[in-house]
């Protein structure tokens, strides 16, 4: 058994330990996280790639027309992988501390997964 694989495998194909699995998945999820905040487009009222709007995705504001707790915290990311930090905390004030949080994942998880290969 290798540093990076688990157990018996009948069809030959390595499969990762779980806890690598656990890193990778969340270096995934958080780069694109990251990467999509800094591809997109940032304005007040909507997030744009490549200058066409993406559509409301807040099914609470679609059905009711009144904002949720986390409305306006895709904004507040967008405005945050643009170096914004003034309009990203005035969208959503949770927005840039848990951008951070976010952020500090990559390193963390790549560290991680290293150790434990």
């Amino acid at each position: 058994m290798d540093g990076g694989t688990v157990g018996d495998n009948v069809t030959g194909v390595p499969r990762l330990k779980p806890e690598l699995t656990a890193h990778l998945l969340l270096f995934l999820l958080c780069g694109g996280i990251v990467a999509a905040s800094m591809i997109l487009s940032p304005t007040d009222a909507v997030v744009a790639l490549g200058g066409f709007e993406i559509p409301e995705l807040c099914l609470w504001r679609r059905v009711t027309g009144h904002a949720c707790p986390g409305c306006g915290m895709t904004r507040s990311f967008t405005y945050m992988g643009h170096g914004q930090f003034l309009d990203a905390f005035r969208l959503h004030t949770l927005g840039p501390f848990l951008y951070t949080l976010v952020a500090v994942q990559i390193p963390l998880r790549a560290l991680r997964m290293w150790q434990s290969r």
